[in-house]
């Protein structure tokens, strides 16, 4: 699949924009995104975008690591770390990574070649780890929060329960509905990123500039869970 320079450019901007507005959301902090976000919307050059992400991740994770306060022993983000945060960390974003590979494939989307990540491995995803940057704060980083801060306890070990716990909370935030604007009615998560996928595979095709509409967690409580559409009033 093949995309022109400057379509190149948008998308890495507008991942990683919308991964800096989440980050900063789940943790309370949307003004500190503020600066991270004039700078990427200013910057012509994917490194310097992606150093601008980078600083933006250390300030995330530095505040990040205060939400987790008291309930694990947690020094900050370290991948392949082996303690109880990063260890949960890596095992959902390794689920969110399998998930959206297997929407790539409904939607008939390669996922070889990737804008910012480089295939390690005859079996890696570039595209797919991408895509993902954007889904990592709302679908895995907000729901361990979630799942720790009901812990009474410090929790000094990942076990099968944890981690069952974990994945299951995030499998429901796939399914949780979502008011799209455009749309006018409430859609799955899921059917969410599906769009997006197809509205990407149409932006390739047409040579057209990516634009897609994010959503906005802010207000899940506009639609019930009882899976139904509901229409804007």
């Amino acid at each position: 699949m093949k995309y022109r320079e400057h379509g190149v450019l948008e998308v890495v901007r507008t991942l990683l924009n919308q991964k800096i507005k989440y980050q900063f959301s789940v943790v309370g902090k949307r003004k500190e995104s503020l600066t991270f976000l004039k700078e990427i919307k200013e910057e012509l050059n994917i490194q310097k975008i992606m150093l601008i992400e980078a600083r933006a991740a250390r300030v995330y994770w530095s505040v990040y690591k205060e939400n987790l306060k008291n309930k694990v022993v947690w020094k900050g983000r370290d991948s392949h770390g082996k303690d109880v945060a990063n260890q949960l960390l890596d095992i959902g974003y390794h689920y969110l990574a399998g998930r959206l590979a297997k929407m790539c494939i409904q939607v008939n989307l390669p996922t070889e070649l990737g804008f910012f990540h480089k295939a390690q491995s005859k079996d890696a995803h570039p595209f797919v780890y991408d895509f993902m940057e954007w889904l990592r704060p709302v679908v895995v980083d907000s729901v361990l929060i979630k799942v720790l801060s009901r812990k009474k306890k410090t929790v000094s070990s990942v076990d099968a329960k944890l981690i069952s716990l974990f994945v299951f909370h995030i499998k429901n935030k796939f399914d949780s509905y979502l008011y799209h604007k455009k749309l006018g009615y409430c859609i799955s998560l899921e059917y969410w990123i599906e769009l997006l996928l197809l509205e990407f595979v149409g932006a390739v095709n047409k040579s057209k500039k990516y634009e897609p509409l994010f959503p906005s967690f802010r207000h899940e409580s506009r639609c019930s869970q009882n899976k139904k559409p509901h229409k804007a009033v």
